[in-house]
């Protein structure tokens, strides 16, 4: 479940936003957004079926000078 913000954080938020919100428009959007989260949370819920690596990657290395003569890599 994504987790919501508190009534005191979306004040905070709308305030460092300098916007002047209300209390029970705070509230509406909050409301607003459930919707939203609602949704995120479906996502959330969905299995993330990564397939099997077929080709790992290694970290690489830097190349030696004699290998980069022209330190293009």
């Amino acid at each position: 479940m994504i987790k919501r913000p508190t009534f005191e954080q979306m004040r905070d938020l709308a305030g460092s936003l300098h916007m002047h919100m209300s209390e029970q428009e705070i509230r509406d959007y909050m409301e607003l957004m459930e919707a939203t989260f609602k949704a995120y949370d479906k996502v959330d819920e969905l299995p993330d079926n990564l397939p099997a690596v077929a080709y790992p990657r290694t970290a690489g290395y830097h190349p030696s000078p004699s290998e980069n003569p022209l330190n293009a890599w």
